[in-house]
């Protein structure tokens, strides 16, 4: 149950943590670059350790180059489009967006793997239709862009984990983590050298920190959690903690207003992440 706690906690501080950096504003690609160092440099010096103690071995699986090469470039378009999403619609509608996300690998599973999906599963995938829509209801469907394209872009990130969950080895998880931050990270550095500043404060470097352990810490202790506790319970548990976790902080401290649609689509939401992973 600790590791469980913890990776609800690491998951929602990545979206908060860049809400911080907006409202201090903080230059988000500063912050960016810095996280990923940090969770490379960790998941690296980790990998490093174990190769040495003859625990782990070098990559074995022919898709987890690749796989991770473009896990690293979404992950890092997925990371914009939050930062822009916080700025133009706030923390609370961003995280929901993004985590709503796990639609994608469903369908996936589904069509192309031929998994089993009842009726309580095509239920659930049509709730979380339904609370975009909602979310997005003026008089008519008028879709908020930034938030439609972080669906998508959390779409094939999600994708990317249920791939490499298929069709790489499992021993090859630090390796593949190590290559998919220093991926992104590296590109980062191209964006900035590119733009030419602004120089990286002793503020952003501090956040930069923290949020790229939160991120890895996200990732090592879900594993953790899924080593003690059943799938059933992990994944609605941290995906429904983390959306009302952020949209309770939004509220509080960053000035988020829910209307009562908002608060129905909110509500469909958590019912549709609670009832695809039934």
């Amino acid at each position: 149950m600790l590791y469980l706690i913890i990776a609800i906690l690491c998951g929602a501080s990545i979206n908060l943590g860049f809400a911080l950096a907006g409202k201090k504003k903080l230059d988000n690609l500063n912050t960016t670059l810095l996280n990923y160092i940090t969770a490379c440099g960790v998941s690296a010096a980790g990998f490093a350790m174990k190769m040495h103690a003859g625990q782990e071995h070098a990559f074995t699986g022919r898709v987890t180059v690749p796989l991770a090469l473009f896990a690293g470039i979404i992950y890092l378009v997925c990371l914009l489009l939050i930062q822009k999403a916080i700025a133009e619609a706030g923390p609370s509608a961003t995280t929901m967006f993004n985590r709503l996300s796990m639609v994608f690998p469903v369908l996936v599973s589904i069509f192309f793997f031929h998994e089993h999906a009842g009726l309580i599963r095509w239920l659930g995938i049509a709730l979380a239709v339904a609370s975009l829509v909602i979310f997005n209801w003026e008089g008519g469907i008028r879709l908020k862009g930034v938030l439609m394209q972080l669906w998508v872009a959390g779409g094939f990130a999600e994708l990317s984990n249920s791939l490499f969950a298929r069709l790489c080895p499992q021993e090859d998880k630090p390796f593949y983590m190590t290559l998919v931050f220093g991926t992104a990270g590296l590109i980062t550095a191209a964006l900035l050298i590119r733009r030419k500043g602004p120089k990286i404060s002793g503020r952003e470097v501090l956040l930069g920190l923290a949020i790229g352990c939160v991120n890895l810490g996200s990732s090592s202790f879900t594993v953790s959690a899924l080593q003690h506790l059943p799938n059933s319970i992990v994944y609605p548990t941290i995906t429904v903690s983390i959306i009302v976790l952020t949209t309770v902080a939004g509220v509080l401290f960053f000035g988020d207003k829910l209307e009562k649609k908002h608060k129905i689509a909110m509500g469909a939401a958590i019912a549709a992440v609670i009832i695809l992973n039934l």
